[in-house]
């Protein structure tokens, strides 16, 4: 009888042990596709939040109090950068952090980030959207934070990383010889969330929108549907996030079908989840314009 009450007691207290061991720290990161980079790498060791919800858009995003409460809490926060999260910068500042912010984009040579629209100074932001900035830089980057962290998981958190990035080399192989009849070719885009990804394939991209807040005009309207008009345009895309309407209009004005991209990956349960099905969204909105 003594036996078994021992033998329950010790049960009990493992469970406890490992419910509060469980996660040896926790990292929120402020837009999903860094929360779906660190899941493939930290996998049960830690506990990942997400600030932002992936249906909504970062630029027009405004934190709640709790927000900035379990920011403070966190152990390391994962930031964008490049002004992406804007909303966030003062608030971080007047906040007392015992924790490390990791910008992703800083562990990327700064001459090799480009300018998307070149009326404009700043570089575009959107570096999750790289497989190449990702394999090269920004998952070697996150990793070496981790470990920093948790130095009893490096090794973990190393080889988990270079599985990732290897699924991610075989994607990109995979889909490059795919897409390589499409390269040199022209897509419209309504925001340039994708400029990284379509550079990588070789294809050019026109943005109906170079920015948060930059709605187009209706002459502006009128000189893109005439340009989607004379071929020089061979699909049309809108994104999850963003305002779809002027791409609406613009696929009703030229007989063009418009294919609608996801850069937060809002169903997608991995970082390959996320790049696989914008892949195949742009074959299908290339596609559909080979049926025209």
């Amino acid at each position: 009888m003594k036996m078994m009450i021992m033998k329950k007691f010790f049960a009990f207290f493992s469970l406890i042990l490992l419910f509060y061991t469980g996660f040896a720290f926790t990292v929120i990161t402020t837009i999903n596709p860094y929360g779906l980079i660190i899941k493939d790498i930290v996998g049960d060791k830690a506990k990942v939040n997400v600030l932002i919800n992936p249906g909504v858009n970062p630029h027009t995003f405004s934190p709640k109090v709790s927000d900035i409460k379990a920011l403070m809490s966190a152990d390391l926060i994962v930031m964008n950068g490049l002004s992406l999260e804007e909303f966030l910068i003062e608030k971080l500042k007047s906040i007392n952090l015992k924790n490390s912010v990791l910008y992703a984009s800083d562990t990327i040579p700064r001459e090799i980030l480009k300018i998307s629209n070149p009326d404009e100074e700043h570089v575009n932001p959107h570096v999750w959207l790289s497989i190449e900035f990702l394999i090269k830089y920004i998952i070697p980057g996150i990793v070496g934070r981790l470990s920093e962290l948790d130095t009893k998981n490096a090794e973990y958190f190393k080889k988990n990383s270079i599985h990732l990035i290897s699924e991610l080399e075989k994607l990109k192989k995979k889909y490059e010889e795919i897409f390589k009849d499409y390269s040199g070719k022209t897509v419209l885009v309504y925001h340039p969330s994708f400029y990284y990804f379509f550079n990588e394939l070789g294809i050019k991209i026109i943005s109906v929108s170079h920015g948060h807040g930059d709605e187009p005009t209706l002459k502006e309207l009128m000189e893109i549907i005439k340009r989607v008009k004379s071929g020089e345009i061979v699909a049309i895309f809108g994104e999850k996030q963003q305002n779809i309407e002027p791409v609406k209009i613009i696929s009703s004005q030229t007989g063009i079908y418009f294919e609608v991209l996801d850069p937060l990956g809002y169903d997608s349960k991995n970082t390959v989840e996320l790049f696989e099905r914008n892949f195949e969204t742009v074959l299908e909105g290339f596609e559909k314009y080979g049926e025209k």
